[in-house]
């Protein structure tokens, strides 16, 4: 097959800027333009915010500026007890919904990520105050990727002296965090081990979505606390993964249309941009941890099926936006543009700035 691979040559937030208005990141679009009729959702501020603060590292001006929106939008989401509600309307009602872990560890690493990148700020002591009130909830997560995006949070905010932890000293957090850290890996590990079989080494019956974010945790915590134990886990965890989804030469993920249960056979469609950053960055941390260079290929296929290199080989980057398509189906495209395929791109590009593809 023939593969379309277009180029990137800079990375822009312009649609992430198109979507955001002065509450937070629209959570769809219609084409290219922001549906505000879907509102917007806590998870698209804490991925937006991760976006904005890598930005702001990586030399952008307005990557400070869209910060401190989404920052804005996360105080206005965390309730009393330190939970974060998800859903919001375009007036800024809160939606019904049932209880999301995922969104709670992955606003926790956002807040941990600012919190670092402002210091001792007022705006870095604000996102630390956050992150304390949400930790203060970690042990009423039951689920993977609950347990994956406290361990990600906890080991950003633990990494080094920093004058995040000195700024945020008498809260405690270094406590709640090593704490929240050894619960979530020593539970993600272990349904690691209850789950898995001679052919099937993962930590749920079904591979559904997000999934190399687990085996990313895992090797993360091995990284910062030198678990040989956790290193083996995500090791192996993410090396089942990568031959599900590395085949015929380039990358692809699990489909949710029937997703992957063990025993049957992989979905093809519809393919979803949150695979491929997750393998980027699961690959990545393999790379780190054990210098092994086929983690660092795989993870640069992984950031290729965004720019063409696909089972159909048709880019998902759109460089006329800079916005990213909502999915790959079996007859193309879904030409939306909604934030979380756009920040998707955005996280996968940030962590592989110097892979640009020629046309």
């Amino acid at each position: 097959m023939s593969r379309s691979v277009v180029a990137f040559h800079r990375i822009s937030l312009d649609h992430v800027k198109r979507l955001t208005d002065d509450t937070g990141i629209i959570q769809h679009g219609m084409g290219a333009i922001p549906n505000r009729k879907t509102g917007y959702t806590t998870d698209d501020n804490a991925r937006a915010l991760l976006v904005a603060v890598q930005a702001a590292r990586q030399g952008d001006a307005s990557g400070e500026r869209l910060a401190e929106t989404y920052l804005a939008f996360l105080v206005y989401a965390q309730g009393p007890d330190g939970w974060f509600h998800n859903f919001f309307s375009y007036d800024r009602q809160p939606l019904p919904e049932i209880p999301s872990d995922d969104c709670q560890g992955r606003v926790w690493w956002a807040l941990a990520q600012a919190a670092r990148h402002w210091g001792g700020h007022r705006h870095g002591v604000v996102a630390a105050r956050l992150l304390k009130d949400g930790l203060a909830c970690a042990s009423r997560l039951k689920s993977p990727r609950g347990w994956a995006g406290t361990i990600l949070a906890c080991t950003a905010w633990l990494e080094g002296p920093g004058s995040h932890r000195e700024a945020a000293a008498p809260l405690g957090i270094d406590e709640q965090a090593e704490k929240a850290l050894d619960e979530a890996a020593q539970r993600l590990a272990a349904r690691f081990r209850a789950e898995s079989q001679r052919d099937w080494y993962w930590c749920e019956p079904v591979m559904t979505y997000d999934n190399a974010m687990l085996p990313f945790a895992l090797l993360r915590a091995a990284r910062h606390t030198g678990s040989p134990e956790l290193r083996e886990t995500g090791t192996q965890a993410l090396a089942f993964l990568n031959r599900v989804t590395f085949r015929h030469g380039y990358f692809t993920p699990i489909g949710n249309r029937g997703w992957y249960p063990r025993g049957g056979t992989p979905a093809l469609y519809d393919q979803q941009a949150l695979e491929a950053t997750a393998t980027v960055y699961a690959c990545l941390e393999a790379y780190k941890l054990t210098g092994e260079t086929h983690w660092k290929r795989q993870a640069d296929l992984a950031l290729r099926w965004f720019l063409g290199e696909n089972s159909l080989g048709i880019p998902l980057y759109d460089p006329s936006t800079g916005g990213c398509f909502d999915g790959l189906g079996p007859d193309g495209v879904n030409t939306n543009q909604g934030a979380e395929s756009t920040l998707a791109w955005l996280m996968a590009v940030q962590a592989l700035p110097s892979r640009s593809v020629a046309a």
